[in-house]
């Protein structure tokens, strides 16, 4: 159980609190606080001349040091630290900015980011902590662009928001202590309590619109608020187009594709690929849960068995198990393969050096490097219902039809471009080298990525997509009528089924047809391969029907 040094946010007494915790109560003042305010309280303090300053224990304050160094690498520094959690030498780098150009916006930024301890800044969407009289926020308020201010402004209104319900939540306030304000431009309701009646205007966080607090007390409140019900109103209709996108992804990629009698069209030369219900790369699965990667040799794959699911990596090899494990094979230089402690594992999927497995409680966990040697950091992601991965970056598909990524920004956060964190209604989603896709439940299709790349260009102009595959940067998408198109080289490269919604039962008669054929060919029962026999009307030995062809 992890402790860590927080502060009461009412008394002032220093605590060791479970950080796992969402609330606790104070051992001096009886008092119950919100945990994450009280870490945030402890790391930081006020100094006489009303600056907000860090805290880097025994009273100490960072010195000014003598820069050698140009702003903009000692902000790239910046970001480096608050990406690894290192908030104490974030915050110190910031002040070396500061004593450079004292109304850097960034560096304010970067203070601000380590008081609040958050790695990145869409990680504010989930913070509890009123920030508003935050010196660092203040003054990146003041310097910075419209549009940086806009985003910073949106989180602290939808921090108003999260506090109230963490606070109904765990008890801190009753039905009787909230207010209720609904916007008369959406009709979204929103809740707050006495702490927040000071704030005299506050904005919608459903519609932007700016709202005057004028409330009136509510006889009963709902517990669930608007922006909830539409939540999980998204997830019921999306859930089975984000699942059939799934199982079709594992049926093609840029040239190949599996067709309805088990074969897997762009491979026809080879005698041992049949009866495959996914591929990855060039490890293909069969249906009886064995695998097949032509030109290696079968022993290194002798003990895959039951596999439901597999990926291929850069020289690396992973396969699912029906019982949730993990099995993986090939060069571990940089622990791609360390996965044999992995459980309850639902999907996969593999950069060129790192492996990223599905939880069933939609959580995330991952080994190895991207192409940068930095880790995966997806540890926090949380109501996952697909992966995916590049050797830059990974992708997470929330069950609402959001997006979240990690790893290199230029792959998901494009200069001039909307992040992921923007995209909505989403059901399939695919990361190929330096830009991800995404594709809507309308069917049009998202990207954002390296604009040198057109692939980046050229794919939303897709229309009618209920499916989608990348491989480096070249993309295939699938049409609700069942034909794949291609780019670079736009064209259709076959037809996977001829109805996406019974895919699945296409599938099972082709394959019945097919065994038919094959008994057929041997002079067998069509039915189930029996022997005939018979003078002149032959007759199945095993299943006794007439023969019939």
């Amino acid at each position: 159980m992890p402790f860590v040094q927080a502060k009461c946010p009412e008394c002032g007494g220093m605590l060791a609190v479970d950080d796992s915790k969402k609330a606790a109560v104070c051992q001096f003042c009886g008092e119950a606080f919100i945990v994450q305010e009280a870490i945030i309280n402890n790391n930081t303090y006020v100094t006489n001349d009303n600056r907000t300053t860090h805290n880097y224990g025994e009273g100490t304050v960072v010195n000014v040091y003598e820069n050698q160094n140009s702003v903009s690498t000692l902000l790239r520094r910046v970001f480096m630290f608050l990406e690894d959690g290192d908030w104490d030498s974030a915050d110190e780098y910031c002040e070396k900015v500061l004593d450079i150009e004292p109304e850097n916006a960034q560096a304010y930024l970067g203070k601000f980011m380590s008081e609040m301890q958050v790695r990145r800044l869409e990680e504010l969407k989930d913070c509890v902590v009123l920030f508003e009289n935050n010196t660092s926020y203040q003054k990146v308020i003041r310097f910075c662009d419209d549009d940086l201010k806009n985003e910073l402004e949106a989180y602290a209104d939808r921090a108003r928001n999260n506090r109230i319900s963490l606070k109904n939540e765990l008890g801190f306030i009753s039905d009787d202590e909230l207010y209720e304000l609904e916007c008369p431009m959406c009709g979204e309701i929103i809740y707050l309590d006495e702490e927040l009646l000071e704030y005299k205007i506050i904005e919608c966080p459903a519609c932007g619109e700016k709202l005057e607090v004028n409330v009136v007390k509510s006889e009963k409140i709902l517990r669930k608020n608007a922006e909830e019900e539409r939540r999980e109103k998204n997830k019921t209709l999306l859930k089975p187009q984000i699942e059939r996108a799934l199982k079709l992804q594992r049926r093609f990629d840029i040239s190949r594709y599996i067709m309805s009698d088990g074969t897997v069209y762009g491979e026809n030369k080879n005698p041992n690929l049949y009866d495959i219900i996914a591929f990855s790369g060039n490890i293909f699965l069969k249906e009886n849960g064995t695998v097949v990667v032509p030109y290696l040799l079968p022993d290194y794959f002798k003990e895959w068995t039951n596999i439901i699911d597999v990926a291929a990596g850069n020289s690396h090899y992973v396969g699912l198990k029906s019982d949730g494990t993990v099995v993986a094979v090939g060069d571990n230089k940089c622990g791609q393969c360390d996965v044999s402690d992995w459980t309850d594992i639902v999907a996969i999927c593999v950069g060129k050096y790192h492996t990223v497995g599905l939880k069933s409680d939609g959580t995330v966990v991952a080994t190895g490097e991207y192409l940068n040697e930095e880790h995966c950091f997806v540890s926090t992601w949380t109501d996952i219902v697909a992966i995916s991965a590049s050797g830059y970056h990974t992708v997470g598909l929330k069950s609402d039809g959001t997006v979240v990524a990690d790893g290199d920004r230029s792959c998901y956060e494009a200069f001039g471009s909307p992040s992921v964190y923007t995209w909505s209604n989403i059901i399939a989603i695919a990361a190929g080298d330096l830009f991800t896709v995404g594709v809507t439940s309308a069917g049009n299709v998202f990207t954002i990525g390296n604009d040198l790349l057109r692939v980046v260009k050229e794919a939303k102009k897709w229309k009618d997509i209920v499916a989608i595959s990348t491989k480096q940067d070249r993309i295939v998408g699938l049409k609700s009528d069942g034909t794949l198109i291609t780019y670079p080289n736009e064209y259709t490269i076959g037809k996977l089924c001829n109805d996406i919604n019974n895919f699945d039962e296409e599938f099972r008669l082709a394959k019945i047809e097919r065994n038919r054929s094959e008994n057929r060919s041997k002079g067998l029962c069509q039915h189930c391969g029996g022997s005939l026999k018979g003078l002149f009307s032959k007759t199945c030995t095993k299943c006794g029907k007439p023969k019939d062809y």
